[in-house]
Formats: C-alpha cells, structure tokens, sequence
C-alpha cells in the first residue's frame, strides 16, 4: 500500500479537523452518547447499554459534560462502564449526518415557538 507516517506533515487546519469529525460520527453512528446527567464527570446513555455510561477518566473530556459525543470502546471499570476514544460531536449535525437515529415530530407546545433575531431562525 505504500503509507507511511510523516513525522513533518502539518497538522490538520480548520476545514480538514471539521471534515474528520463529521466522517467519525457517520462511522461511529451506532455509538453515540448523549448526556443525561452533569455530575461525576457526566452519565450518558447510549444504544450499546441498558444503564447509562461515563467518559473514563483519562479521556480529555472527561468532566467536560458534552452534550453529545461517539466513542469507539466500552470499558467496564468497577461497577460502571466508561467510554474511551472519544470525539465530541456537534448536535446540529445529527439529523444530517444520522437521520435513521433521530426522531423528528411535531413541534412542542412548551415553550412556544420563537423568533430569534440574532440567529433568523424560529426555535420550536
């Protein structure tokens, strides 16, 4: 095959981080996180487990209660299981990048519907 690491090879910018971040969370679709309680580092739920998961504790992210994030392994650790590999995703992405695991209905009754001027957009 012929690949080789290039110990001089510039990092990634900008455009080519948000690229990798977006085809991990297509790939890791069927592991995603999502926060359900901010305390201890955070307690996410997710498809793999029937009782919720924490970030493990040498994770960069750990504590840092990301609303959203797609692991690559599960830990059991004492009595709980943690994820490693993580990658935090953006919640705007989700319904483009994983339609088939979102779930889309009609617009709740509260709060109402509002106008943001700042963003141009109606928040249901």
């Amino acid at each position: 095959m012929g690949a080789a690491l290039d110990p001089l090879q510039k990092p990634p910018n900008a455009g080519e981080i948000l690229a990798l971040r977006q085809i991990l969370t297509v790939c890791l679709g069927d592991h995603v996180g999502v926060l359900e309680e901010r305390k201890e580092g955070g307690w996410y739920s997710c498809e793999a487990m029937e009782d919720r998961v924490a970030i493990h504790k040498e994770s960069v992210l750990y504590g840092s209660n990301t609303e959203y994030v797609v692991y690559c392994a599960l830990e059991e650790v004492g009595e709980s299981v943690r994820m490693r590999g993580l990658l935090a995703v953006e919640e705007h992405w989700l319904p483009s990048l994983l339609p088939d695991k979102c779930t889309f209905g009609d617009p709740l009754d509260q709060p109402p519907p509002a106008y943001s001027a700042e963003t141009g957009d109606v928040m249901c």
